[in-house]
């Protein structure tokens, strides 16, 4: 509704902007056509008064000075001049000029009013977002004993389309940082690339997990789409994952939310929680809200973890209209509920060992896959230096050519026995 609003709009403007300018895109052509006969009324004199010119330097008596030549130059050097600009304006289209002028001014409008539009639709969402989740008394200040939020207790603006409020001081959680993610609508460029690929307002929830008290294991919970936008972000979903069913969760959406584990009991029994599967069930209290869930990312070994802790919970919700945006309420409320369940979970002594050995298998291979990598390294290297070697004697003069080469050899050769004599040993 509101991409419809902002199109009429726009139209709208165009149409103005087309019946204001056509005044003077009219006063343009019409001097234009006046200079073109002006200038062709000149074009067809030119001719004749240069005939006349001519007659006159044959018929008047030599010059009596130098001065008389320097007149009758510039003269012609103008009538030159004069009938060079005719033919270029003849050949210049009459009304590109007065089109130009106008899509130039077009566009310049747009451009504001897009800049003015979209700025005030952000910070009306923004707004809307931070009446409904901080206002006085809100879960934030009932969960963190610190929060660092803009003027008035609102969102912090990073940018035209980026708010964010943070969170500190709360068991099992280093911080909490909520982002709203919106469309960049003060942006043309951005707002007619959305029209080839749209995308959506969203928040997102992201805790880092205190490594202490978060047990070792990756999931990931989301619509197929954003699943699959998880696996091709995060390397450890792919690593430690596979997909599992939801069919021990009272009321699980399987149709429409797919699961990625690392071990199923740590699904089950996060989400078998009553609170947590209300949230998730569509014949529960909030079937409204299920709409807006896009993702939930937990993991021990996140690639975006800061500095040696890598635990890490993300929440990713769409955003809806203001007017609707307590329909977000349930999930906002589950924020806190599900630091606290993965952060007091402890791990059943077959899994955690099944964990340790599944990351110790993965260490190794990582660091196998490095010394190749480093090896790989060491042998370009070696071959870049010796095609430099070889350019460089192949510069050198035949008598110095044929001593480098042989001294070359030979110096290869000593490799080579040295190498053999290794394997042997």
């Amino acid at each position: 509704m509101r991409s419809k609003r902002f199109a009429s709009a726009l139209l709208c403007s165009c149409v103005l902007l087309l019946i204001v300018a056509q005044p003077a895109l009219c006063a343009d052509l019409e001097g234009l056509d006046d200079e073109g006969h002006h200038e062709e009324h000149v074009h067809k004199r030119a001719p004749a008064q240069a005939q006349q010119q001519h007659v006159d330097t044959k018929t008047q008596p030599p010059a009596a000075d130098a001065s008389d030549n320097v007149v009758y130059d510039l003269r012609s050097k103008k009538l030159k001049q004069q009938a060079e600009r005719i033919a270029a304006l003849e050949k210049m289209p009459r009304k590109l000029v007065g089109q130009y002028e106008v899509a130039c001014v077009a566009f310049l409008l747009l451009f504001l009013i897009n800049l003015v539009v979209g700025r005030t639709t952000n910070a009306g969402i923004a707004a809307a977002w931070a009446r409904e989740f901080l206002g006085e008394g809100n879960f934030l200040e009932r969960n963190f004993s610190k929060v660092e939020a803009g003027k008035n207790g609102g969102l912090i603006k990073e940018a035209g389309h980026c708010y964010k409020v943070y969170g500190t001081g709360r068991r099992h959680v280093e911080g909490l940082t909520v982002t709203l993610d919106l469309k960049a609508r003060q942006d043309l460029i951005s707002r007619i690339w959305s029209l080839v690929w749209p995308s959506e307002d969203s928040v997102i929830f992201e805790a880092v997990l205190r490594e202490a008290s978060t047990p070792q294991t990756v999931l990931a919970v989301g619509t197929p789409k954003a699943v699959r936008k998880i696996k091709d972000a995060y390397l450890d979903v792919v690593k430690y994952t596979k997909k599992v069913g939801g069919g021990q969760v009272s009321g699980w959406p399987g149709d429409k939310l797919h699961i990625l584990a690392e071990h199923s009991a740590v699904f089950t029994d996060i989400f078998g929680e009553a609170r947590v599967s209300q949230a998730f069930n569509p014949s529960g209290p909030y079937p409204r809200a299920l709409r807006y869930f896009r993702s939930l990312y937990v993991s021990s070994e996140s690639s975006e973890g800061t500095g040696p802790n890598k635990r890490l919970l993300r929440l990713t919700l769409a955003l809806p209209s203001a007017r609707n945006m307590a329909d977000l309420a349930p999930y906002v409320a589950l924020v806190p509920l599900l630091i606290d369940l993965f952060g007091s979970y402890r791990l059943p002594p077959d899994l955690k060992r099944k964990a340790e050995a599944t990351r110790a298998k993965e260490g190794d291979s990582a660091e196998e896959e490095l010394r190749k990598r480093r090896l790989e390294e060491l042998a370009q290297r070696k071959l870049d230096k010796l095609a430099e070697e070889k350019a460089r004697i192949a510069r050198l003069p035949p008598a110095e050519r044929q001593k480098a080469e042989d001294k070359l050899a030979k110096k290869q050769m000593e490799k080579q026995m040295r190498k053999r004599s290794v394997r042997v040993g």
